[in-house]
């Protein structure tokens, strides 16, 4: 409930705002019926289509690259005995 309670108050007052703004779209300039797009259903399906592909392309393209480097063996770094030997390590520094 305390997850639910806040997404349905949220969406609550959304609906009634909306609802109590008809037949208004901007208050006392535009009424719903003059904000009818004159885009088509067959134009919307194929612009909704091919953001599906494109960024369909772009998850599996995503994946493969996280895939492949998880794959990749990570370098060895061989450990010294005193300092000043070997590879120089990060540090905490200001």
């Amino acid at each position: 409930a305390g997850i639910a309670l806040p997404i349905i108050a949220n969406a609550s007052g959304w609906i009634f705002t909306e609802a109590g703004r008809q037949p208004w779209i901007v208050y006392g300039l535009m009424q719903t019926a003059k904000g009818v797009s004159t885009v088509s259903a067959a134009d919307v399906g194929g612009t909704t289509a091919a953001f599906v592909l494109v960024y369909s392309i772009l998850a599996v393209l995503a994946a493969v690259l996280v895939v492949r480097a998880a794959r990749h063996p990570l370098d060895r770094v061989e450990e010294t005995s005193g300092p000043g030997e070997g590879p120089a390590r990060p540090g905490l520094v200001y």
